[in-house]
C-alpha cells in the first residue's frame, strides 16, 4: 500500500500560523479544531477577518488527516500556491484597457478538478477573471493547477467571502449578471453580450434561490437528452463561448 502523500501546502502550530496571518502571508485557508475556545481562537479569528482568509471548523481527526500528525495544536493552515486579486480592482483595470469585463463567478463549487478545468477553458475563451466565492468552495492546489494547464497562474484569479458580496461589486461596475439554472427561462441569445459576469452554481445545489434573485437574467443552457444537467465544467465552458461570441472586440 502507497503511504499517504502529506500535503505540502500545509502548515501547523499556533506560533507558525499566527506568524503567517500576521506577516500577511498568501494562505488559502485555516482550519481550526471544531471545539477550540479561548484567546487563540479569538486571535485566529480576528487576523483571518481582516485580511480575507476563508476559516473553517473542523474535527480533529480532519486536521490529523490534513498533516498526518497528531501535533497541529488544533490549527492548520493551507498556504497558497497563487496570488488572489481583489475583483473590486480587477473590474477598472479592465474598463481601463478597454474591455468589456467578462468574468465567471463559481459559487460554492468545490471540486477542486472542475475548478482547474473551468480556468483553463477561461484562459483559453478570453474570460478576463474568475471568482472563487462561498464558504465550501474548493481551494486551489497542485491538482487544479495540473488540470488547468497552467492557466491559473495566468488568469486573474479572484477570491470574496460570499456571491452576495460579488453581486453588490458588480452591480457598482455596471455589469450585467447572468445566473445559470435549470428553472431559467431565458435564452442565451444576446444575454451575455456586454460587459457581463455569468455565475454558476454548485455542482449539487446549482444555485441558491437567493442568488437567482439577483441576477440581471436567467438562463439555462438548450437540450435534447433526457439527462437533466451538464457537468458544471462543461457547461462553463458553454457559457464562455457564448459570451466570447457575443462579445467580439
Amino acid at each position: 500500500m502507497r503511504p499517504a502523500r502529506k500535503n505540502k501546502q500545509a502548515i501547523y502550530g499556533r506560533n507558525p500560523i499566527i506568524e503567517a496571518l500576521q506577516e500577511g502571508k498568501r494562505l488559502e485557508r485555516v482550519y481550526l479544531k471544531d471545539n477550540l475556545t479561548g484567546e487563540l481562537e479569538v486571535e485566529i479569528r480576528s487576523l483571518c477577518r481582516e485580511h480575507q482568509i476563508p476559516l473553517k471548523r473542523v474535527p480533529n481527526v480532519k486536521l490529523e488527516k490534513m498533516v498526518h500528525s497528531r501535533n497541529h495544536q488544533g490549527v492548520v493552515a493551507l498556504m497558497s500556491l497563487i496570488e488572489y486579486q481583489s475583483l473590486a480592482n480587477v473590474i477598472p483595470h479592465l474598463y481601463e484597457q478597454g474591455h468589456n469585463p467578462k468574468i465567471v463567478i463559481l459559487d460554492n463549487i468545490t471540486d477542486i478538478r472542475n475548478i482547474g478545468a473551468i480556468a483553463r477553458s477561461c484562459e483559453v475563451l478570453g474570460i478576463n477573471a474568475m471568482v472563487l466565492s462561498g464558504k465550501n468552495s474548493g481551494y486551489i492546489n497542485e491538482d487544479a493547477i495540473k488540470t488547468s494547464a497552467g492557466a491559473l497562474f495566468r488568469l486573474p484569479v479572484c477570491r470574496e467571502k460570499t456571491t452576495l458580496d460579488v453581486i453588490q461589486i458588480l452591480d457598482d461596475h455596471g455589469i450585467k449578471i447572468v445566473g445559470t439554472s435549470l428553472r431559467g427561462k431565458e435564452s442565451l441569445s444576446g444575454a451575455l453580450a456586454g460587459p457581463v459576469a455569468v455565475i454558476m452554481g454548485s455542482e449539487y445545489d446549482g444555485l441558491h434561490i437567493t442568488i437567482e434573485n439577483k441576477c440581471h437574467h436567467l438562463v439555462k443552457i438548450p437540450q435534447v437528452g433526457t439527462i437533466d444537467s451538464l457537468n458544471v465544467s462543461v457547461a462553463a465552458g458553454i457559457m464562455m463561448y457564448e459570451m466570447m461570441i457575443q462579445n467580439k472586440e
